[in-house]
């Protein structure tokens, strides 16, 4: 008990003495400039100056330093925190001193004292001035450590710039002792940065404690060697944390030394593009956006990046309460500048409640991302899925010729391609009504975006692996040789909305998604990233098994993007775009108009025979 009491007291008296050195550091420069300033220039009047008596040497000392100290409050020197002295703290510090000696020359120019020697006086007192901000800053650092204390040995992977950076916040308030720096260039080994070496990475194997945290610093990195890092480290049971990314540091104001542990979103696809922001403000800055399925994955980011480019207003509509009521919430945190923005709950297929909407909010843009998307239900519940997903698609193409909408754009899907499931047949028919309504005469631009699995997203298998893997497995799989594709959903809503600026009518866009992951190792990597370990045959006392269900109906092994071979490049190094077979809108229209009798009558028979017709690359017998 003593003990404890003892070491108590110890931490309050350091708590004590830290406050007190901050509280009295603006106090204590002001004297400490007035002995440094004084007594130097005390020096230079009475050595330089001939017959100089003591009294006017100290009323001119005196004179002098009650001028700087002027010229200091005045630009507000002692307001700067010199907890976080640099170069530029020091720079300001040389201006204002020089701008005192060349007053301090100007004025005694008659006493003949050269500006050698006022110059050598103004290097004393700003050699002496910077000094002691440097000690002040070091002993709060140091007493700020102690106070603080450190918890765990950390090893800064990335000698660069980011890692210099991250080194010295840690130093300075971290609860983390570096052992030492690691990187792959070996020009650097053996050299210090913050009095800390730089190793070969391979000098990680020989750490023992499993607590040691390796901090990656570097923030432009890719994919493909952070799957590298990560695998080694993982290899070596060590936890690898992340510094933001450079994006993050400059939009979001994160501070370099707010690490985070590595995402399964960092590790697959490929490498994001920077978006090109002239294509985003062409389609939206000053405009009246609408986006449907607003709560939904990409809705709900196509609505935080579209508030990030001043829309003169955004419309945004959806028939989920209870995700509309969390879209508004969201939005008005990032609404900074107050942009009007509406929430309609409504249903896509009641069509006076839609076309009230949209005549009288006067839209330049629709972004048509409502749909029913789940492959599963979809195919357990096809009427409800084919009634929601067509047409809510064509009563807003006929709504957007009737009100003269510039913009129409429909977000589809890869499952549209060969569909084998009717989700993907759905999705096709809705394609089918773009085309036909951008080949015919009015003053819309119809296009459409097509593009895979988007990583979070509601649909994606990534939240469904991490509740499995959360409640101790199993994770189902149904196939090992399943392979998609995966973009991170902010990537995938930029995407869509450069697309739209770059649509004259009728084209597919198609989006770079990258190389195919295979779900299997996806699952594996997830697995590793919880710290846990894959439980078969060669480890049977692992944690997490993996079962293989078997494919269900109307799932594809492989997912395509193309019908026809016949993509072409845009201006956007992710985007294509296609021109594929479509069928006339006369035609189109019949045909639909059939199939509405079928889906509401629920004869599967003559329904699927009008699908067919529809999608002739679709085969139902596999249904």
């Amino acid at each position: 008990m003593n003990n404890i009491l003892m070491n108590q007291k110890k931490k309050l008296t350091k708590n004590l003495i830290w406050n007190k050195l901050i509280k009295l550091k603006n106090q204590s420069f002001i004297f400490i400039d007035i002995f440094i300033i004084f007594s130097n220039l005390f020096v230079l009047f009475q050595v330089n100056i001939p017959n100089q008596t003591l009294t006017k040497t100290f009323i001119a000392s005196f004179f002098y330093t009650l001028l700087s100290l002027i010229l200091y409050f005045f630009n507000e020197h002692y307001k700067l925190i010199s907890l976080y002295f640099n170069s530029r703290y020091f720079y300001r510090l040389l201006a204002y001193n020089t701008v005192l000696f060349f007053l301090t020359w100007i004025i005694n120019f008659s006493n003949e004292i050269s500006i050698y020697k006022v110059m050598k006086c103004w290097f004393f007192i700003s050699t002496f001035m910077c000094l002691s901000r440097l000690f002040y800053r070091d002993i709060i650092n140091h007493f700020n450590v102690k106070v603080k204390g450190r918890i765990f040995d950390s090893i800064i992977y990335g000698a660069g710039q980011a890692g210099a950076l991250l080194s010295t916040n840690i130093l300075r308030y971290g609860k983390y002792k570096i052992k030492f720096f690691v990187d792959d260039n070996s020009e650097l080994w053996g050299r210090e940065i913050n009095g800390i070496k730089i190793f070969s990475p391979d000098e990680l194997s020989n750490i023992i404690d499993p607590k040691t945290k390796i901090f990656l610093a570097i923030p432009s990195l890719n994919k493909k060697r952070l799957r590298e890092i990560n695998s080694k480290v993982r290899e070596l049971n060590l936890n690898l944390l992340r510094v933001p990314s450079l994006d993050e540091i400059n939009n979001q104001k994160i501070s370099i030394d707010k690490v985070r542990e590595i995402k399964i979103d960092d590790l697959l696809g490929r490498d994001s593009v920077v978006p090109n922001t002239k294509l985003l403000k062409n389609s939206i800055e000053g405009k009246i956006i609408c986006v449907t399925g607003a709560a939904g994955s990409i809705g709900s980011e196509l609505c935080r990046i579209i508030i990030e480019f001043n829309p003169k207003k955004l419309i945004t509509i959806d028939n989920n309460e209870k995700g509309l009521y969390d879209l508004s919430n969201d939005l008005e945190e990032i609404n900074k500048r107050g942009l009007n923005v509406k929430y309609f709950l409504a249903d896509l297929n009641n069509f006076s409640k839609i076309k009230r909407i949209i005549s009288e909010e006067q839209l330049d843009t629709i972004f048509h991302t409502a749909a029913y998307k789940h492959v599963y239900l979809v195919e357990n519940n096809p009427f409800s899925g084919l009634h929601n997903n067509i047409f809510s698609t064509l009563n807003l193409s006929k709504l957007a010729i009737k009100y003269e909408i510039k913009n129409f754009i429909l977000i589809s899907s890869d499952k549209a391609v060969r569909p084998t499931n009717i989700m993907g047949v759905s999705k096709r028919i809705s394609e089918l009504i773009i085309q036909a309504f951008s080949h015919s005469k009015n003053n819309t631009s119809f296009s459409m975006v097509r593009f895979g699995n988007v990583l979070g997203s509601s649909g994606s298998v990534v939240p469904l692996f991490k509740k499995q893997i959360k409640e101790g497995g199993p994770i189902t799989l149904t196939h090992p040789d399943v392979e998609r594709y995966f973009m991170t959903i902010r990537e995938a809503a930029q995407l869509v909305i450069q697309s739209s600026s770059l649509a004259l009518g009728g084209e597919v866009f198609l989006l770079d998604m990258g190389q195919p992951v295979k779900i299997i190792n996806l699952a594996k990597e997830m697995v590793k990233l919880s710290d846990l370990k894959i439980k078969d045959k060669y480890n049977p006392h692992g944690d997490i098994e993996i079962i293989i269900t078997g494919l269900k109906a109307g799932e594809k092994l492989y997912e395509e993007l193309l019908i026809d071979s016949n993509a072409s490049e845009t201006s956007h190094p992710l985007i294509y775009k296609a021109k594929e077979k479509f069928i006339p809108k006369k035609e189109l229209l019949s045909l639909i108009e059939k199939l509405a009798i079928t889906i509401k009558e629920e004869n599967k028979l003559e329904c699927w025979k009008i699908l067919k017709i529809l999608v002739p690359e679709w085969d139902p017998s596999r249904i």
